[in-house]
């Protein structure tokens, strides 16, 4: 199998890698980077407000896609 070949069937097969939305803010940022290590440590994020810190940081910092940055 080809690397092209692999990559394309991870794609397909895991949940991690996916086309995802437009992320909002900070707190989609964070969450981007921090799902994928705390899912290979085992960690359980039922009860860690994972979901309210990226609420937060995203409205605290976030990404406007609409404004034209130079």
């Amino acid at each position: 199998m080809t690397l092209r070949e692999r990559i394309a069937h991870r794609r397909a097969t895991d949940p991690v890698i996916i086309e995802a939305a437009p992320m909002r803010g900070l707190g989609d940022l964070v969450a981007k980077i921090a799902d994928p290590i705390a899912r290979a440590i085992n960690l359980d994020k039922s009860s860690c407000g994972c979901a309210k810190r990226q609420e937060w940081l995203n409205k605290a910092v976030p990404f406007n896609q609409d404004s034209k940055t130079p």
